[in-house]
Formats: structure tokens, sequence, C-alpha cells
């Protein structure tokens, strides 16, 4: 599929609210249609094996799709963008992969060679790009950082829309108190991205994150942005007590299945609100650096979410 046609079909279940940017999309959900789940990997923990080798593992683990991470001591670097990415596509497609998005640092596309780095990316066929986060400026009131990111937001629209690629944002929640992330809580999030069209701006929804940093109330963030979830992202965990922080409580990364995040209600929300798009399997607990290791890793978590969500 070309960027054009992308653009055309990338959010199937948008309706005239949501391109209206107010999100009423959301109080209207329809039941996404049951159909075979794609299953991608966040390459980010085999890029070890290099890329060739790491794309045969995932098709040898049973992955549809693979999320390349293009940006510095990643598997392309951002400055050999037009040697090495077509490479990382190629051998993609040689396993079977769909690699429909990127991973990027960077938060201004128009800053040195980004917008470039973006067009080489449209052109090898990659449908979307995820950049870095925006984090909060202590020294602006809440409304003035909302403001000074949905500047951002539209830089990265136009970027988007200049070169057929979509924008997405992951929820990620605040791992450092002196890095407080925007879009952890997910309403801030929402209170940016509704002002944008979800064909070319979209949210890569993380419910691990949602749920370590809204606890229990993760499911009104889930409704909100529902319109513009282009992938969701797995990943399990738990708290447990803070080795920096006496008496306080950190997360805890674990395998698919080990933690808290409630799947089954997780599944059951997605459908409700007509979200019917492909996963992304990341790995944040502590991963082998073997090949072995490392594919039976990643074989066990997708066999885990395949059975539950698939």
């Amino acid at each position: 599929m070309n960027r054009r046609d992308f653009i055309k079909s990338a959010v199937p279940m948008m309706g005239a609210a949501c391109l209206a940017g107010a999100g009423t999309a959301a109080e209207t959900p329809k039941v996404a249609p049951k159909g075979k789940s794609e299953f991608h990997s966040f390459s980010r923990v085999f890029q070890f094996l290099g890329i060739e080798k790491a794309a045969e593992l995932l098709r040898e683990c049973g992955y549809d799709g693979v999320e390349w991470t293009v940006r510095k001591k990643g598997f392309v670097e951002p400055s050999d963008a037009k040697n090495m990415l077509p490479r990382a596509m190629a051998a993609a497609r040689a396993n079977g992969l769909r690699a429909q998005t990127i991973v990027v640092e960077f938060l201004d596309p128009f800053e040195g060679n980004n917008l470039d780095l973006l067009k080489v990316a449209a052109d090898n066929g990659v449908e979307a790009f995820r950049t870095g986060y925006f984090k909060y400026d202590g020294s602006l009131t809440v409304q003035e950082n909302l403001s000074k990111i949905r500047s951002g937001f539209a830089a990265l629209d136009k970027a988007a829309r200049q070169t057929g690629l979509r924008f997405v944002y992951q929820n990620h929640s605040t791992y450092n108190r002196k890095v407080p992330l925007f879009g952890s809580l997910v309403w801030d999030l929402w209170e940016v991205i509704r002002e944008f069209d979800p064909r070319h701006v979209g949210v890569q929804y993380d419910v691990m994150h949602a749920q370590a940093e809204s606890g229990p109330s993760w499911q009104r963030g889930l409704e909100l942005v529902a319109p513009w979830i282009a992938t969701l992202c797995l990943k399990d965990f738990c708290f447990e007590m803070s080795t920096r922080y006496p008496g306080d409580w950190q997360r805890k990364l674990l395998p698919a299945g080990e933690g808290i995040v409630p799947w089954d209600e997780f599944q059951a929300l997605c459908r409700k609100y007509g979200v019917n798009v492909p996963y992304a399997i990341h790995y944040d607990y502590k991963f082998p650096e073997d090949r072995a290791g490392a594919a039976a890793c990643a074989k066990k978590d997708i066999d885990f979410f395949r059975q539950r969500l698939g």
C-alpha cells in the first residue's frame, strides 16, 4: 500500500465527528468486527542480532510485523537512513513481516534532516512514525505547557501531511520524577490530540503505562483517545516497593501474563470503542541478549497474547 492509499484508509473507524476534532466518536462507540489480529514487535531488544537475524527470529516466533528503531544507536542510524532503512524494510519483507511504523527520537520534524528521513521512510513503504516524548516544563502552568505542546503536534501534523505518513504518539508513564512526561495521564494527550485529524495524527495506546499512571481509572483515557488509536502497545507489570524513594511504589516490568494488567477488560473495552488495530509487543523486562533466550521470550509473549487477545 502506498502512502496516498494509507491516508485514505488508515482510520476505518473514524466518523465525521472525529474529523471535526471534537472527540465525540468516543461517545457513540461501535463494536469492532472480530478478525485475525496482527502482532508486531517493537524491535529495540533484538538489536544485538542485527537487522536480518532479528527479522528472521521474529518470523520464526510467529510475528506479523516489526517496528524498526530509526534513531541514534538504533537499528537504523538517522544519518545513514538512505542506505540502512531500505535494507531494514527488505529484511522485513523477506521474512513476511509488515514494517508499517518506525520509531524515531526527534520531536521537531523540521530540524536538521528529520523531514528528509521521513521522506525516505515514506518512499520505502513506511506508513507511520512514533516520536520521542514531550515533557512538562515546571516553570509553566499546565495550560501553558499544553499550548506549547499543541504547537509541537501541529508541526508534526504538518510533516505527516507533507510526507503522507501518520504521526503517532505513545502514552508513557512518568518513570523519573525529574522528567515529567506529557501524555502519561492520557487525559492530557486527549486535550491536545482532539484538535487533529486522526488520519494524520494518532496514538500508540499503551495500557500498561496508562494503568501504572492512572491506576483503576485508566479506562476513561482509553475511551477518550479511542478514535485516534493506531496501535495497541502490549506489556505487563506490577508494583513493588521503591528502592529510590523509601515507602513509595515503583513499576516492575514483567513478561506477558505475569503482571496485573487486566487483559480481558482491556480487550472488551477495545471492542466496545471500535479499536481494531495492530498490536505491538514490547519487552521492557530483563530481556536475554542471546538468540536462544531472546527467541524463547519473544515466543512466550506472543503465544500468550495470541491466546488472550487474538
